[in-house]
């Protein structure tokens, strides 16, 4: 009996680690973080950071997690009381050029963006109705292609 008591307590607290860091999104589906990504506490100045990135404030996304490396940025949000054809209406500030648009216009959207020292890519994906938004920034035009490119980030979304 002792053995079996232990026997679970070792199943129980496996069952609990989280040693891929996976994030939960809704419906038990979770987005996939690499070994050398921080989940960084949201505050004041990053999310005013992810906001001065868009144009208006027409939908609202609110900011979910914050994952940093040196080389780049990833913003995790959850749209609400919107849908993917408004989302790929909605656009980045100005500063920002449009290079890549691909859209079924029903379950997602990949942007991809650039200015003289940045690139940006979006993407976002209808998961058992529900939205999920990445924007990623970085200044490598390496990482923007190879991470950062459609397949790249939804694979990144580990669905249930």
């Amino acid at each position: 009996m002792k053995l079996l008591i232990i026997y679970f307590f070792i199943v129980v607290a496996l069952a609990n680690c989280n040693s891929n860091n996976n994030i939960p999104l809704l419906n038990n589906n979770f987005f996939n973080t690499f070994p050398n990504e921080k989940i960084n506490k949201i505050d004041t100045r990053i999310v005013n950071k992810f906001k001065a990135l868009f144009q208006n404030q027409s939908i609202q996304i609110p900011l979910y997690r914050y994952i940093v490396t040196q080389q780049y940025s990833i913003f995790l949000a959850i749209p609400f009381n919107t849908n993917i054809k408004s989302l790929k209406n909605f656009n980045l500030n100005n500063t920002y050029k449009l290079d890549t648009l691909e859209s079924d216009s029903l379950n997602y959207v990949y942007k991809s963006y650039r200015n003289k020292n940045e690139y940006i890519s979006i993407y976002s994906e209808l998961l058992n109705n529900n939205l999920v938004y990445i924007l990623t920034i970085t200044e490598s035009k390496r990482f923007s292609d190879s991470l950062f490119n459609k397949m790249g980030l939804s694979n990144r979304i580990l669905k249930s």
